[in-house]
């Protein structure tokens, strides 16, 4: 392993050491049965959409394995740093970047760049094979499975003022009418309202 490989080696483990997958899902409003603690656990999977039952399961760190989520129907694994990228809405971000996002919410400062590392923190050209739109349909079927956990737990005005708000989105993405960087935003901002809604359960 060389000078920058060790760079980004170190900082990555930083954050495993900071970060579980369970404080990614709480953060975000993935509802969880454990609320305070990190034992394995069944949940609903929020990225494939509707889950009538738990797909999906999040297993806490052992040993030198980082804790991640493992989904059964999507026959997909994510640590701490594709939870971030995925329930953020970040497909257009390199790795880099997601680790740079992680550090500075977590008020971690990285070691000084060896040679050439900067460039390869720096470097944080867009990913095309990922649209706009692409992102905004993530966004709305992670917002919508979040909403559907809510359901039995909070007051039925804010329920329905979110879900007419999702339905309206998901109309306008069926049928040609999408906006997506509109869109995108209108859903970061429901994403925040329900991670809200969530807290005060």
């Amino acid at each position: 392993m060389d000078a920058r490989q060790e760079w980004f080696r170190s900082r990555i483990d930083q954050v495993h050491q900071r970060l579980s997958a369970h404080d990614v899902l709480r953060m975000l409003g993935v509802p969880i049965r454990q609320s305070g603690s990190d034992n394995e656990e069944q949940i609903r999977c929020p990225f494939h959409g509707k889950d009538n039952s738990p797909s999906a399961r999040v297993y806490p760190a052992t040993g030198d394995k980082p804790s991640s989520v493992w989904c059964f129907v999507c026959n997909e694994r994510w640590d701490v740093f594709a939870l971030w990228k995925n329930l953020k809405g970040l497909d257009d971000c390199k790795f880099p970047q997601i680790l740079k996002s992680i550090e500075n919410y977590l008020g971690l400062q990285a070691p000084s760049a060896p040679e050439g590392g900067a460039s390869l923190q720096l470097n944080l050209v867009d990913d095309s094979s990922v649209s706009l739109l692409d992102r905004v349909k993530k966004l709305w079927n992670v917002a919508d499975s979040n909403l559907r956990e809510l359901r039995d737990t909070v007051s039925m005005e804010p329920y329905l003022k979110v879900s007419m708000v999702l339905d309206r989105i998901r109309y306008d993405i069926n049928h040609d009418r999408a906006k997506p960087e509109i869109f995108l935003a209108a859903l970061q901002t429901i994403l925040a309202k329900l991670r809200e809604m969530s807290s005060n359960v």
